[in-house]
Parts: C-alpha cells; structure tokens; sequence
C-alpha cells in the first residue's frame, strides 16, 4: 500500500544542506558502514578478520562521538580519523592475501578521506545541554540522557582452520612388509595424538560442584543462582522491545476497526520506549544485539529498533537503525515498510539528514525508502523529487510518482508519458493515480485505454473517480461482461446511480462469495443502506499440508498424532470470528429500494445515498471502519475533488491524524457548493 500524504516542501525552497563538517561526517560514516557490510559479506578464510572488526567498531565510536559532541570534537575526529588510517592498513595487508576484502579496503579508504576533511571543516556546535527525563504524552518524545556512545556490535565469523599438513611419503625402495608396518605406525600415532587431545579438552571441563546444603531461599541448589543487576536489566528490555515488535505489528487497524483505538496502542508503545529509555545505558546498549541475536530475520524488529532509537537523542541512535536496516535486507519489502512506518513517527532532529544521504545512496532500495520517508514526512523539496523521477530503478520512480503529483512538479508530465509504456509491475499502479492527481490533460484518456487490458487495475479506481458520468458507463459495461471483485469495487467509488441495479442483479446471479461481498460494500458506499448481517467467519487454518514422502515400497507410517494421540480428543479449527458485515441478500437490497419514498437522482454522483461532496468524502475518511487501503483512496479523492492538497497519513498518530483532518475542513467545505458533480477539480 502506497502510502503519500506528505508531499513536498514548499515549491520554492532548496534542498537542506548541512553544514560542511557534518556532511563530510555523513559521507564518512556511510563509508565506515560500507566498510562493515564488506566485512560481513566476505568470504570466510584462513585470515582471522574478527580483530579488524573490533577495529572498525572503536573508529566508528570515535566517529560518533565527534558528530555528537560528547568529547572535544576535534580531538575525536582526529582519533578516529588514526584509528581509521591503522585500521585501513591493516585491511590492506589482509586484502593482499584474501582479495575477496578489496571491497572493504576501498570503503575504508573512502571514509579516512571524508574524516580527514570534517577536521579541516569549520567546526559545528552540537553541545546541547540534557534535558530533564520527561514522558511522552500524546506524541513520542526525544529523549536526552546521559550515556556512552552507542558502539556497533559486530560478530565476524572465525577464520578457516587451516588445511592439514600432507602425510610425509614413505620411502617407495622400502620392502612392503616395511612400508606396511611404517604405516601402522603413523595410524597408531595419529590415534594417540587424538586421544590426548580429547583428554586435554576433557580436562579443561568444570566439573559440577556437589549442591550446597544452604541453598538461598526460592532457589534450587546447585542449578540456579541470581541475575546480576545488569542481567536484569537486560532481560527487561528485552521484554520491552518484544513489546515493541508487538505494537507495531498491531497499529494498522483492519477493516471494521475504529482508526482512533489505536490511540491506545500508541500511548503504551511509548510507555514502553520511554521504560527501555529509563532503564540507561546498559538495555540502550543491548538493543542492537536484540535484532541480530534473533532466530530469523525479523522486519517486526525492524520497527522496534527504529522507533526507540529514533526516540533517542543522538547521531549514534541512528547509525544503530541503518546498521540494523542493512542487517535485516533494505531489498526486502516488509523490511521498507517496517522501518518506514516507525521513521515516519518519530521526533529525531537528524532524520531529515539520513534520509537524504539515503536518497543519492548506490543501493535503489535506499535510494527508494529514503524519498518515500521525505516524501511522507513533507521534506522533500521539488529537486529531490525531480531527481528520484529521473531515476534508472522503477522502485525509485514508484515511489517518487505520487508525491510529485501532489507537489506538482514540473518534470512529472515529461517523465509519466516516457513512463506510459513501462513493463515494470510497480508503475502502472502508482503513475496511474500520478497522472489524475497531478491534473494531467491526456490523464483519463489513458485510463480509458488501460480497461479490459492487462494495466486494468491500476486505472480502475483512479479513472472511476475522476471520469465523467458518460465514461463511467464504460466501466459499468465492462462489469456486466465479466465481474470482478476489482470492478465491482470501483463501481463503489464511482458514484454511478445507474450501477445500483446492476450490483443488486450480481448479489442474485453470482455464486462467489468474496464477489458478492464486494457488491455489497459497493452498495453500502453508493446508499448508506441499513443493511448488514452478523456474519460468522471461519478461522483460519494453519496447518500446513505434510510434504511427499519420496516413492519407497514400505508402507507410509501414520501421522504422529493418529499414532499418540487419542481420537476422542482431536483439536478442533478454532472459533469462528463475527463481524457485522453488508447483507448480500438481494430480496433485502430489493424491498429496501422500494420503500424508499424518492429514487436516487440519476444525474448526480452518489456517495451514501446522498449527492456525493467532498464534505462527505471528509467524513468518510473519518469513519471509523475503513482499511488504511481505502483511507488512501479516500484522501486522494478529496485533492482530486478539491483541487487542493493537505497532508495525511493514516497510519499517522492519531493526534496527528485528527489534525490533519481538522485541516481539510475548510478545504472540503469550499469544495462542496455543487453537489452530485463529476470528474475532478482543477489543481491549485
């Protein structure tokens, strides 16, 4: 789901630029984390590489210590700049030997030049005095304690044991008795020199200590003993960010949820960073090693790491979440969107920095969530957007698209006719909304085109809410030949009275129950109709099928659970869930229409049974039972009804959503003169 509600800056300004000795630091610590991924990405060898690692972790510490301001900055530049210059040569040694570390060397190279640079560069004053420990109240708060510096926490694999020296030949003028009994000889060396190996080893195994007789009360002698308070606190925080990972996953409400209850997993998923803050140094040190230490790859803990150290004061907070963004894989798209939405909440002042270094990086998959977090934030500036619209990856431009039409930069037009005929999966969704939101003149006859072809659904909603009522009759032909949920749902937004009696007629004539449930929605959107039943959903099964078992002549063993378990005592599929869902009964939807006292105008477009006005396209967006999906679609049809643009994020906090929907207000009410009208606005 494409979420865009930010935009760009103000038309006029110019991209932030940082001061020359922060940039310079930037760039070096980009180059410091290269540095680390060649490392880690390396091929294992006879080269121990676990000293150089320790190495790059204390340039990297010093680095940060500079940018931050917690020692005399110059004096820490300057150290980190020697450790880096050591640390260098060393890995150019070590390149000499195993040349799969070149990689590593030219990074690091790359990053003593930038050090050595920030020490010549004015000087920047970052000093900020720590505040007081306050709670976060209705958004989240920066944090400012005092603490040591966040250091990387790098595992590098042990080196290859080195291969075993080659057996010493036996002399081949030796009769064979001779070298026969030669040989013996060595094979009753090699099994004693084993043994004694195995001996030495054993010998250096604790033996258990017999329990003691005065066990301390509450615990088992000789097997448990007490956490050090530093343990403790530990396994604390680890219980937080667990907590953490949780709420995250819970925030995005689904269909039927009320949008403003997830206030109240907001309120304690600041509570809870606020108590991994308060616990110091010790569980702020810990977090990096709760998302590498984890059994899996997790972008849940993405989430977490993300928004407790973008809650907290300082530079090396956020080279934790980029050292934790490339552990988990920028490539992956739950990993983007798991960082995305905690970077989109949180309050740290140097974010915007981050993002744009991200947003020029070699990697598209950083260059791609880097304006998309611009982007939704409101700070990307129109040359940022330009640039990402000119961009060589489609996961660029995707992601670009949107936000360009909403900011309505120049370049878009140029760019979405090269676009029109891209084979990439990601851009006809997003350029399709670009093109009737960036008020293109060629933007619906496009559209038109792409129905009943393979680009169908990425223009049915758009064209759906930006068409003319004689259009529309195109779609709703298009449904009657062959209807698909896709279809159906868009005849919902469409507003086309006529489309009401054709939805009823499919809840009669279909026999797929997601179709007919589509329809029903659809209907409630065009009516408001009262009409909807408690419907009991099957739950979900998890068990997954047994795999083939390879052809074999024996008889296939039973399952496990028919050969222990007892068949009176099978476990069942779960509860069935219930949700107050739209009726898909037809005679219903039948006898309600005909009750009515007046039909439905059949030139207005409709939106609850009321000719449609984007004052009620507002109240819809702030309902309390839609999937962010549709809130997304909502929000686009409020600029293209209005012809203007405000921000909104529906994954937002929910102050900040209430505000920001506080700031449609005007806006949707100037627009709402003229009810029942079609087609789209002008941008202003």
């Amino acid at each position: 789901m494409g979420i865009s509600g930010g935009g760009a800056a103000n038309p006029g300004e110019e991209t932030p630029k940082l001061p020359a000795q922060l940039e310079a630091l930037e760039h070096a610590l980009k180059g410091m984390h290269g540095c680390t991924r060649a490392l880690l990405d390396a091929p294992r060898s006879t080269f121990d590489l676990r000293p150089l690692g320790e190495e790059i972790g204390q340039a990297i510490r010093l680095a940060l210590e500079g940018y931050d301001g917690r020692t005399e900055r110059i004096a820490a530049l300057l150290d980190a700049a020697a450790a880096t210059e050591a640390f260098a040569a060393s890995l150019s040694r070590a390149a000499d030997t195993d040349p799969g570390l070149a990689p590593a060397v030219e990074w690091a190279r790359t990053s003593l030049g930038w050090l050595r640079k920030a020490v010549d560069s004015p000087g920047v004053d970052r000093s900020a005095d720590v505040r007081p420990f306050a709670a976060s109240m209705l958004t989240p708060q920066l944090h400012a304690v005092v603490r040591p510096t966040l250091a990387p926490k790098l595992t590098l694999a042990a080196p290859l044991p080195p291969p075993p020296a080659p057996p010493e030949p036996i002399d081949p003028t030796l009769p064979p008795a001779e070298r026969l009994a030669v040989a013996k000889l060595r094979a009753e060396a090699r099994q004693t020199a084993a043994r004694e190996r195995r001996e030495a080893r054993a010998a250096h195994v604790p033996v258990a200590r017999e329990p003691s007789r005065e066990a301390t009360p509450g615990f088992v002698p000789g097997v448990h003993r007490a956490d050090t308070i530093e343990e403790a606190v530990r396994k604390k925080a680890r219980e937080c960010f667990e907590d953490v990972t949780g709420l995250g996953l819970m925030r995005t409400p689904l269909l039927g949820d009320d949008w403003r209850a997830v206030g109240t997993l907001d309120q304690r998923l600041m509570a809870v960073t606020d108590a991994i803050v308060g616990l110091g140094p010790v569980a702020l040190d810990a977090l990096e090693r709760f998302v590498s230490d984890a059994p899996a790859k997790d972008p849940s803990r993405g989430f977490a790491i993300a928004f407790i150290a973008g809650s907290l004061e300082g530079r090396d907070a956020l080279a934790v979440v980029e050292r934790a963004l490339v552990y988990l894989d920028p490539a992956d798209p739950e990993t983007q969107r798991a960082f995305a939405d905690a970077l989109a909440l949180v309050p740290h002042p140097d974010l915007p920095a981050l993002l744009r270094r991200w947003a020029t990086d070699e990697s598209a998959s950083l260059r791609a969530l880097g304006i998309h977090l611009l982007a939704r934030r409101g700070l990307a500036t129109h040359a940022e957007l330009a640039r990402a619209l000119a961009d060589n990856s489609p996961e660029v431009v995707s992601r670009a698209l949107v936000p360009a039409a909403l900011a309505r930069v120049p370049e878009l037009s140029a760019r979405a006719e090269e676009l029109l005929t891209h084979s990439h999966e990601a851009v006809p969704g997003e350029l399709a909304w670009a093109l009737v939101l960036g008020d293109l003149p060629y933007a619906i006859t496009r559209l038109r085109e792409w129905l009943g072809k393979p680009r169908e659904l990425a223009a049915l909603l758009p064209f759906a809410l930006t068409a003319e009522k004689e259009e529309l009759e195109i779609l709703l032909e298009l449904t009657a030949k062959k209807a698909t949920r896709q279809r159906v749902h868009a005849l919902g937004f469409s507003g086309l009275p006529a489309a009401i009696p054709a939805l009823v007629g499919l809840l009669e004539s279909s026999r797929d129950d997601d179709l007919k449930l589509a329809a029903a929605f659809a209907l409630l959107r065009l009516t408001d109709a009262p009409l909807f039943d408690d419907t009991r959903i099957a739950p979900d099964k998890l068990d997954v099928p047994d795999p083939e078992e390879p052809d074999d002549p024996a008889p296939p063993p039973r399952p496990l659970g028919q050969r222990v378990g007892d068949a009176r005592d099978r476990p069942s599929d779960g509860s069935s869930d219930r949700a107050l869902l739209p009726s898909t009964d037809p005679a219903r939807w039948r006898a309600w229409l005909a009750a009515r006292e007046a039909p439905f105008p059949a030139q207005h477009r409709l939106r609850r049974g009321k000719s449609f006005t984007p004052a009620l396209t507002l109240l819809e967006l702030a309902g309390t039972t839609h999937a962010p999906a549709d809130r997304v679609t909502l929000f686009r049809e409020l600029v293209l009804k209005t012809g203007e643009h405000h921000p909104f994020d529906p994954l937002g906090l929910v102050p900040v959503q209430t505000a920001q929907l506080d700031g449609w207000a005007a806006a949707a009410e100037r627009a709402s003169s003229q009810p029942g009208g079609w087609g789209r606005a002008r941008r202003r």
